[in-house]
């Protein structure tokens, strides 16, 4: 596998939200060929265990992009960010 040229951002959706959903898996299926984004569901085990400073709370409320750095971007501040990644 070749390293991505872009260092992963996560972005961490509402799984239980269909929208959510395909918006999610659209953004991710983009960003397969760089490599640039994963997505993980907000209620899920992972996501909690990687990410215990993002509450469920925040993650139902919006999408959180968290970039490499730890930064977290939420909602429409995540849009340029994910679009640059796709």
């Amino acid at each position: 596998m070749v390293a991505p040229s872009v260092p992963v951002a996560t972005l961490i959706y509402d799984g239980e939200c269909a929208m959510c959903r395909a918006s999610a898996l659209w953004l991710m299926r983009r960003a397969m060929d760089g490599g640039a984004l994963e997505i993980l569901p907000c209620r899920s085990a992972p996501r909690r265990h990687r990410f215990p400073h993002l509450t469920d709370e925040q993650c139902m409320t919006a999408m959180q992009l968290v970039l490499p750095d730890g930064r977290v971007l939420a909602g429409a501040d995540a849009v340029p960010e994910l679009f640059a990644r796709i």
